[in-house]
């Protein structure tokens, strides 16, 4: 189920980042880069969370959930620092600049952590829980 979610999501995000950077110097809509922020820290939660049960870690709890926004906001710094850097070296100065100023950045890491905020607490809400979960609440109710 969660492998399914990340390449609708990664499809969804690819398809709206073409239509951001077909309409961005065209006076596209300022709303739709916050939500690919929102979009993209969804989804790298949701990575995270899927590498994490691959490799069958046990920590599925409250420290584990920070662990991942704190990955994800490094990766969302990562993200910004790229911007950065293609603005002062690679970018023409008669395009727009990916960073405007501070408030931009803020601003999507802010979604990022917004994004990967809701999954956890979605995912939390509506996964199923696994057997072994299943079996330590039956023995707490029996015993």
């Amino acid at each position: 189920m969660l492998a399914r979610f990340l390449a609708v999501l990664i499809w969804l995000i690819v398809v709206l980042n073409w239509v951001d950077l077909a309409y961005r110097y065209q006076g596209g809509p300022e709303w739709l880069d916050s939500l690919l922020h929102f979009l993209g820290g969804m989804w790298v939660a949701a990575l995270f969370w899927y590498i994490s049960t691959k490799r069958k870690f046990s920590i599925f709890n409250f420290q584990f959930s920070i662990l991942v926004v704190i990955l994800v906001m490094l990766v969302g710094g990562a993200w910004e620092l790229s911007e950065l850097i293609a603005d002062q070296f690679i970018i023409d100065n008669s395009l727009e600049r990916m960073q405007p100023n501070g408030l931009d950045t803020v601003s999507d890491l802010f979604f990022d952590f917004l994004g990967a905020s809701i999954f956890l607490i979605l995912w939390q809400c509506f996964r199923k829980p696994s057997l072994s979960t299943a079996v330590k609440s039956s023995v707490v109710k029996s015993g």
